[in-house]
């Protein structure tokens, strides 16, 4: 499936904390029909601030990473969904930064909760969040 390592110490999947690799990937937008695929097949991770549905399909010509942001009109008026929108943003492209993909897409829509909104929730600590579940993409990779 997607290996993370192997026995000749070729790296194949997605892995975090590589710093010895160069990020040869882009972090693109994502498109309007895979938003409708990820909402009834993807993976769902789920937080106290927001939720991670994401896939990861195996294409050695394609080594990106699709996302899209989504805050409802539940989160609270136009002020508070936008800034839910780039503080997740800002989170995904921090955390992109510790990522190296040897081969296949990452698609993820993060859709914001009320907690990130009223709360005023730290970055940190959506930071956080998102960092262990990357752990966990990386662990359903590795099956």
């Amino acid at each position: 499936m997607c290996d993370i390592e192997q026995s000749n110490n070729t790296r194949k999947g997605l892995l975090l904390n590589s710093n010895q690799h160069s990020n040869s990937f882009h972090l693109k937008k994502l498109h309007n029909k895979t938003f409708s695929l990820l909402f009834n097949s993807g993976s769902k991770f789920v937080s106290r601030v927001f939720i991670l549905l994401y896939t990861y399909n195996i294409s050695p010509n394609d080594r990106d990473i699709y996302a899209g942001f989504v805050a409802s009109k539940k989160v609270g008026p136009a002020v508070h969904r936008n800034r839910c929108k780039r503080v997740l943003r800002a989170a995904l492209q921090n955390i992109t930064r510790q990522i190296y993909i040897t081969e296949g897409q990452l698609r993820l829509v993060l859709i914001a909760r009320k907690g990130l909104a009223v709360s005023k929730t730290q970055y940190s600590s959506v930071l956080l969040d998102l960092r262990k579940y990357f752990q966990k993409i990386q662990n359903h990779c590795a099956r």
